[in-house]
C-alpha cells in the first residue's frame, strides 16, 4: 500500500511539473506572439499617423481577432479577422500584416472579403472606411 502511495504521490508531483513547464513555456511563447502583434495594433499607417492600427480595428470591425504565426519562409505574420458590412451583407474579413521585428515596421501581404482578395482599390477603399468611422 505505501508503494503504491508512494508512486501515485510521484506521478502526481511529475503531472504537475510537467504542466508547470508547458505553462511556462506557453506563457513565453504568448509574450513573444503578443510582441508581433503589438507593433500592428499600435502602430499606425502612414495615411493614417493619428490612430492605432488596433484602436481603429477593434473599434469598425465585429468580432475582431488577431493572431500570430512564423511562415515556413521564416517571416513574421500578424493575421486580422473581422465581420463587417459590405453591400448589405456581412463579410469576414481578413488582412496579413508582415512584421520586420528589427525595425518594428509591418506592411499588409494579403487583404480578402470572405476568401476572394480585395483590389488594390478595394483594399484601399477599406482601409479609407475603417480610419473615417
Amino acid at each position: 500500500m505505501v508503494k503504491k502511495t508512494t508512486f501515485l504521490v510521484i506521478a502526481i508531483i511529475s503531472l504537475f511539473m510537467l504542466t508547470a513547464c508547458g505553462i511556462l513555456t506557453s506563457s513565453s511563447n504568448n509574450k513573444k506572439n503578443n510582441e508581433y502583434i503589438s507593433i500592428v495594433t499600435e502602430g499606425t499607417f502612414y495615411d493614417y499617423p493619428d490612430t492605432y492600427v488596433g484602436d481603429a480595428f477593434n473599434a469598425f470591425f465585429s468580432h475582431p481577432t488577431w493572431d500570430y504565426y512564423q511562415s515556413d519562409e521564416n517571416e513574421h505574420i500578424v493575421t486580422f479577422n473581422g465581420g463587417a458590412e459590405y453591400l448589405g451583407e456581412v463579410v469576414n474579413v481578413n488582412l496579413e500584416f508582415e512584421v520586420d521585428p528589427l525595425t518594428e515596421e509591418f506592411e499588409v501581404v494579403w487583404s480578402d472579403f470572405n476568401d476572394f482578395k480585395l483590389s488594390d482599390a478595394d483594399y484601399t477603399d477599406l482601409l479609407d472606411t475603417v480610419f473615417s468611422y
